[in-house]
């Protein structure tokens, strides 16, 4: 959770005075905006169950089916030793982390609306799949 505060310090650290309440910004919003929509739509695209191996199912929306005691993910024996809040976190930090980084690579080079349509857009079309595709029981 210390990540974003310390990479919007750096990415301060790499611009211009004029960019650095933009580049503070953009880090800080990631974190909540990111952070939201993990909790009301990301996770089940993540980790709901598979729609034909390409993203999980969006009827889980808002953490719907998640109990303290239900698998998640491809490995229930696994998952059932890890707790459901705690998996859920631990993951959401991957996907909040993401688009900060990526913002590093145009760190006071982008404005602050078209970045926040970056944060809406990428967790969906971009992180979700991938994510899905990799521990959420998707086709990789």
């Amino acid at each position: 959770l210390l990540w974003v505060p310390g990479m919007a310090f750096l990415y301060g650290g790499l611009v211009r005075s004029s960019s650095l309440l933009t580049v503070m910004m953009q880090s800080y919003m990631s974190m909540g905006v990111t952070a939201v929509m993990w909790y009301f739509v990301v996770f089940s695209l993540c980790f709901g169950s598979s729609l034909h191996g390409f993203v999980g199912d969006p009827r889980t929306y808002f953490l719907g089916s998640v109990t303290r005691s239900s698998p998640l993910g491809p490995d229930a024996a696994f998952s059932l030793r890890i707790p459901s809040l705690l998996l859920i976190i631990y993951q959401g930090m991957f996907a909040v982390i993401s688009p900060v980084t990526i913002a590093g690579a145009f760190a006071g080079h982008f404005r602050f609306k078209p970045y926040l349509v970056f944060l809406i857009f990428w967790p969906i079309v971009v992180y979700a799949p991938i994510c899905h595709w990799i521990w959420g029981g998707g086709f990789l």
